[in-house]
């Protein structure tokens, strides 16, 4: 599996931000359609972590996901429970393995998944793209951040299978 190129996800990211909101929602629908599943996973989460306010960023930020993944010739079949599960347990183990690091080893653990992350260039341009808003002022960013990067990169992992 390749590595999505930087310059798809800010291609994609600079077309959505162009849209009417009338064209965003067909391309919401689109996703909706496509990846029933995944979106239903999608809307519970935004349920759960975000304000009534808020809401819409995931939805927008997996929107974002599955177009790049598909140009980059992913994102080909429909995600399943199971799926998402394994790709959530997996992320959770992962962002448990960074914490549970020793303070004077925590950036050697985490560039050392970082390095051979695939996706890194989509999820980056995701995490920098959130908290460029105000969602950091909302609540305790580290903990926050902590939660969008699960969620995020679970969705990110499973558009990213194929």
């Amino acid at each position: 599996m390749a590595n999505i190129p930087l310059d798809l996800v800010n291609e994609v990211w600079l077309e959505l931000t162009a849209l009417s909101p009338a064209q965003l929602s067909t391309h919401i629908q689109s996703f909706r359609a496509a990846q029933p599943v995944l979106a239903g996973y999608v809307r519970a989460v935004e349920e759960g972590v975000f304000a009534s306010d808020e809401r819409g960023h995931l939805t927008l930020y997996a929107v974002w996901a599955f177009i790049v993944c598909h140009r980059a010739g992913r994102a080909r079949r429909e995600i399943d429970e199971e799926t998402i599960e394994a790709m959530l347990a997996e992320n959770e183990h992962l962002l448990h393995s960074i914490e549970a690091a020793p303070a004077t080893d925590v950036m050697s653990t985490a560039s050392t998944w970082t390095e051979k992350y695939q996706n890194l260039p989509l999820l980056g341009a995701m995490l920098h793209q959130a908290m460029q808003g105000n969602l950091e002022e909302t609540r305790h960013v580290d903990d926050f951040l902590g939660l969008l990067t699960l969620h995020l990169k679970t969705i990110i992992d499973c558009l990213s299978l194929d």
